[in-house]
């Protein structure tokens, strides 16, 4: 750890570990610090790992960022597996959204429509009447919509895959580090002072100066033995989502809960959750409960990505929220091209001026 660092990356989540990895494959002499013993300790140690589209309409910055992000997903889950040599559960499985209202099967044909145009051949929304027999028809009274652009992940071999990617391309890791101030060019620790010219701050919901206020997101999901195979479309109703992940288990989530009083304990509110799930997915409700997970999700001032200069020679980049694996691949390119003077391919309002603006 003594050695010469290029770039200090400060926490292993997933914007954390592809801002490194990134760096790492720019050349860099990356060292990546984690206070915990694993990467992904946090929210992206989650158990959902659900990527998916906005609405196909309406069409806008942040949608168009966030379908770039989708369409390269492939080819960068693949390249990540192919360094580390490791699986991230990555699969463009798609997506399955039931109709419930005479409204939505109104729109449903238009939003095909406007995929078509939109997605550029990357995906497709389907309109469809006949329903998968895992589905409890009751809950898609107008029928369903597939999208073929979603995808799932698994959050926690994903996390390790980019560790295996990130260690192959020459950086170092330090779990167990505790990072207790940073200032330009410094980043002190409980064991002694590291430098690097260039430092990231990948710090979840942890505040810091010069940075917009950050608060927490608490979710809770589970994860069964089974119940669905690893190739069915995720599922995602009544604002649960229930994933079919490689591994053949199936996850369950989440609750999003602004007042807590335990960010690491599960309760009622997931029971709530799961309940309403066996009642869309009838098959799911035999399956063992084999892991139980809450976390706390960064939120930053507006629910999308925050990334800028918090010092010189300081960038914090945080505020995944509900879209951390689907946009840190992008994220990670931003901030190569930020440290090197350039105007990052990103939304203005991903930028930290725009959240510290007054609304």
């Amino acid at each position: 750890m003594g050695q010469t660092s290029d770039v200090i990356v400060v926490g292993a989540g997933v914007f954390g570990l592809t801002a490194a990895l990134a760096f790492a494959r720019a050349g860099q002499n990356v060292l990546l610090l984690e206070r915990a013993a694993s990467p992904g300790a946090g929210a992206s140690g989650g158990l959902v790992g659900a990527l998916s589209p906005y609405m196909p309409e309406n069409w806008n910055i942040r949608k168009a960022a966030q379908f770039r992000a989708l369409r390269a997903a492939p080819a960068y889950w693949a390249g990540v597996e192919a360094m580390g040599g490791r699986s991230s559960g990555y699969g463009q499985t798609g997506r399955i959204v039931p109709l419930t209202t005479a409204r939505a099967a109104e729109l449903a044909p238009q939003r095909a429509g406007f995929a078509a145009e939109l997605w550029e051949g990357a995906g497709l929304w389907l309109v469809r009447s006949a329903m998968p027999d895992w589905l409890n028809p009751a809950a898609a009274p107008y029928g369903i919509v597939q999208d073929t652009l979603s995808a799932r992940i698994d959050p926690a071999l994903a996390c390790a895959a980019v560790l295996a990617a990130f260690r192959a391309s020459g950086g170092r890791f330090a779990a167990n580090t505790h990072v207790q101030a940073v200032q330009s060019g410094r980043v002190e620790t409980a064991s002694g002072i590291l430098t690097a010219p260039l430092i990231i701050l990948a710090t979840g919901v942890a505040n810091w100066p010069g940075m917009a206020p950050m608060r927490g997101v608490k979710g809770q999901a589970a994860l069964l033995a089974g119940g669905l195979p690893p190739s069915t479309p995720s599922l995602y109703a009544d604002g649960i989502y229930i994933i079919a992940h490689a591994s053949g288990r199936v996850a369950i989530g989440a609750t999003s809960e602004e007042d807590f009083d335990d960010a690491h304990s599960t309760d009622g509110q997931l029971d709530t959750v799961l309940q309403r799930a066996f009642a869309l997915v009838p098959a799911l409700h035999a399956q063992p409960i084999v892991a139980r997970w809450a976390g706390v999700r960064p939120r930053a001032p507006r629910p999308e990505p925050m990334l800028g200069w918090v010092q010189p020679g300081v960038l914090a980049a945080t505020g995944g929220f509900r879209t951390g694996f689907a946009l840190a691949p992008l994220i990670a390119d931003a901030l190569v091209a930020m440290a090197r003077g350039d105007r990052p391919d990103i939304p203005p309002h991903y930028h930290m001026e725009d959240h510290i603006r007054p609304r």
